[in-house]
């Protein structure tokens, strides 16, 4: 049942569930634990504990009052793991990224499709649904227009729909056409057929920074046995997740260059270019609204608007991931952004400083 519990909050047979959801899952299907029907709270504390990958710890209450003892006095030790660590943290990093005091509920399971990424171009607050007509019409608005009012803010009013048009139309047609698409990630193709002494020295890379996400680890480990940070810190608890998840995203990247100097095989060719531009623009037109949701935060990082233009911006690295690894049948998991992929109204080449972040479409 644990395993199951996991498998469900990574995604791993479908799109990853939320807490709440794996509940009711479980509950609909008659399962108890302990003789007691699953609540948010009893997922979530399975979710969390570390016992489940392999490290318990004993000591956490007083025997007499049962009043929580700190961390720095536990007393851990090794139990047969269930699940995989690396399936842990990934899972932990789910958590964190849809925590309300990081991500509103609103952009994690909201049914606008833009909603975490739409900003007003002229103040950079968020731009969110505003309704007309009892709710028969939505629209983009900006926050601190509709909070402070128009002295605040020129932000403009702009149809839900026709903005959500216009933003997929211009990411199909710019970013994801085969010919755009094969210019922007050229220079990845060509690093993947590059000779094998820039391939050693892109693993010897990877193997200094596997070392150094250890080394952080190693360093949070030996401020908690010092006493100088409690093991419940949720600022250090999130850190050491990071740095797991890190550590093991690096390890493999390490395998899977290994490999691919082994078989002397590219990762990226044109024609993986060609056929993922064409999954992706599938996987932003079809489908439900929460996993075409999923595909635009995979693809776009930020979309601001003003009368005039859209800026959209976005990440080469995640276009160059989906081409080497190709297209998930389910709606993406953990997001993250590296590098702009809309340099310049002639180019795609990577901006230059003067340029800032923000690209125009």
């Amino acid at each position: 049942m644990v395993r199951e519990i996991f498998a469900l909050a990574s995604g791993h047979e479908g799109r990853p569930l939320g807490v709440k959801a794996i509940a009711c899952c479980l509950t609909d299907r008659g399962l108890v634990r302990r003789g007691v029907r699953f609540s948010t709270g009893s997922v979530y504390e399975v979710l969390t504990s570390s016992t489940y990958h392999g490290q318990h710890y004993f000591n956490r209450r007083d025997s007499r009052t049962g009043a929580p003892r700190p961390p720095s006095q536990w007393v851990g030790i090794q139990v047969p793991p269930i699940v995989a660590e690396s399936t842990f943290n990934a899972v932990q990093a789910l958590l964190q990224s849809r925590s309300p005091k990081r991500t509103p509920p609103r952009v994690v399971n909201g049914p606008t499709f833009l909603a975490g990424l739409a900003r007003c171009g002229y103040c950079a607050a968020a731009m969110i649904q505003n309704t007309g007509k009892g709710g028969q019409y939505r629209y983009y608005c900006c926050s601190r227009k509709l909070k402070e009012g128009p002295s605040a803010c020129r932000g403009l009013r702009t149809p839900m729909e026709k903005l959500d048009e216009i933003v997929v139309g211009e990411v199909a047609r710019q970013v994801l056409d085969p010919d755009r698409l094969t210019m922007m990630l050229d220079a990845y193709v060509h690093s993947t057929m590059a000779q094998a002494e820039g391939a050693k020295a892109q693993l010897a890379k990877l193997r200094h920074d596997h070392t150094a996400a250890l080394a952080g680890i190693v360093r949070l480990l030996e401020l908690v046995e010092k006493g100088l940070m409690e093991a419940g810190d949720p600022v250090m608890r999130e850190r050491l997740v990071g740095l797991k998840l890190q550590r093991d995203q690096i390890a493999k990247e390490i395998g899977e260059l290994q490999n691919r100097m082994a078989s002397a095989t590219p990762a990226i060719t044109p024609e993986k270019v060609v056929s993922v531009g064409k999954l992706l623009r599938d996987k932003l037109y079809e489908g439900s609204s929460e996993f075409r949701q999923a595909y635009a935060r995979l693809l776009m990082d930020e979309v601001r608007v003003t009368d005039d233009e859209i800026r959209i911006s976005g990440a080469k690295s995640v276009l160059a991931k989906c081409a080497a690894d190709g297209v998930a049948d389910t709606a993406p998991k953990v997001l993250s952004f590296v590098r702009e992929w809309r340099a310049r109204q002639d180019s795609n080449l990577w901006p230059l400083p003067s340029e800032g972040n923000a690209l125009s479409s």
